[in-house]
Order: structure tokens, then C-alpha cells, then sequence
């Protein structure tokens, strides 16, 4: 776990601003429905037109502030995971010049290559794919339990 911490550590601020567009992100999707059961319940079935127009306007720019916060985080994630990745390619690239001619005889070039190249791609899409599971996921539910049970 100290190994890890050691390549996170100086991207703390992208992990916690990761953190927060997600929950931003959740938000706003979470706050969509709500706004579509009153323009049903106020716009449509009073025939009040211009509700209908007003609360749509909001909503459009909800979901534009939530496209807005996806592509950040996305932008953000990436650069995390290949900033990581590339830290962890060039530790793996320092201890490997200084294997001795005995350790190349027990890994072919090849393998070595492979081995590296494939193990820190995994490290890399589960460091894309983590934030949002861990994260994202406990937000959206607990933020949609929470409006069901506020929601009549």
C-alpha cells in the first residue's frame, strides 16, 4: 500500500478534483427527474406552456453542466492513470538496466517487454475505471435513495 501511495501522492490535487466533478456530475443527473415530474405535473397538467419552456431551459443546462463535468473528469482521469503509469514504466525501466547478466538469463528481453508493458496497462485502466465505481457509484445511490424516500 506504501508503493502505491508513493505514486499517487503527487496527484492528490487530481484525485480530489476527480472526486468533486464526479459528485457534481451526480448532482445534476439526480436533480433531472424531479424537474421532469413537475413540468408533468405543473406544465402539462395546468397547460402551463411557459413553466413547461422555463423548467426545460434549466434542465438543458443541467445536463449541459453535467456533459461539462464528465468530460473534465475524463480529461482528468486519463491524464492521472498515464501520468501513474508513466512513473511506474520508468521505476520498472531503472530496475531493469540493473539487472545483472544472471537475472537476464532467467527473462528473456521479450518477456520482459511483455510482462511490463501488460502488467502497467492494467494498473492504468483500473485506475481510469476505479474512481468511478468507488466513487460514482456510491453517490448516484445513495443520492437517488435519498430523493426517493425526500420524494414523496
Amino acid at each position: 500500500m506504501r508503493k502505491l501511495a508513493r505514486y499517487l501522492k503527487p496527484y492528490i490535487f487530481s484525485l480530489f478534483a476527480m472526486v468533486l466533478l464526479l459528485f457534481g456530475q451526480s448532482m445534476c443527473e439526480l436533480s433531472l427527474p424531479s424537474l421532469m415530474s413537475s413540468v408533468i405535473d405543473e406544465g402539462i397538467g395546468r397547460g402551463n406552456l411557459s413553466y413547461v419552456a422555463t423548467t426545460g431551459g434549466q434542465m438543458l443546462a443541467i445536463a449541459l453542466c453535467a456533459v461539462a463535468f464528465a468530460l473534465i473528469n475524463t480529461f482528468l482521469s486519463a491524464r492521472f492513470s498515464a501520468s501513474v503509469s508513466r512513473d511506474l514504466r520508468y521505476d520498472v525501466f531503472k530496475k531493469v538496466t540493473g539487472f545483472s547478466h544472471a537475472d537476464f538469463d532467467k527473462f528473456t528481453t521479450a518477456s520482459l517487454i511483455t510482462r511490463t508493458t501488460n502488467d502497467i496497462q492494467q494498473v492504468q485502466m483500473l485506475l481510469v475505471i476505479i474512481p468511478r465505481m468507488v466513487v460514482y457509484a456510491p453517490i448516484n445511490a445513495t443520492g437517488g435513495t435519498g430523493l426517493t424516500v425526500i420524494i414523496k
